[in-house]
């Protein structure tokens, strides 16, 4: 997916050029991590070439979700995809981009078990909750 500016990239999934760099490369080395642990089943390089083949292609599939929410239909439309593929890519990739995102410490928490453990997740982030 190409952006024609920086507005249209921010729009769409939510970070400038700098910051899909910076999750870019955590992302990458998390994948690294992942697979060293893993025994190779083809050489490096070998067997079908994947719809989202770079990186890029996966943190920026994952960022669009994330900020879109997009069905299945949809998402695997604008990316080339069935929507099986779209499902499966997804949830293929979509635990990386949450370990990049939490490494950053940009990922928001969502559950909290009391109003006093929130006020402190606002006042660590240096944010007031609204009203």
């Amino acid at each position: 997916m190409t952006f024609r500016d920086e507005r249209e990239q921010r729009s769409t999934i939510g970070v400038n050029e700098i910051e899909l760099t910076k999750i870019e490369q955590i992302f990458s080395d998390l994948i690294f991590e992942n697979g060293k642990s893993k025994e190779r089943k083809r050489a490096v390089g070998g067997g079908r070439k994947g719809s989202l083949p770079s990186t890029r292609d996966k943190v920026i599939f994952c960022l669009y979700y994330m900020k879109n929410y997009p069905t299945f239909d949809v998402l695997g439309n604008r990316f080339g995809l069935s929507r099986s593929s779209a499902h499966e890519a997804l949830y293929k990739w979509l635990p990386f981009t949450e370990n990049t995102l939490k490494q950053l410490d940009v990922l928001p928490q969502s559950l909290f078990s009391s109003p006093e453990e929130m006020t402190g997740y606002f006042e660590k982030k240096r944010l007031t909750p609204s009203s």
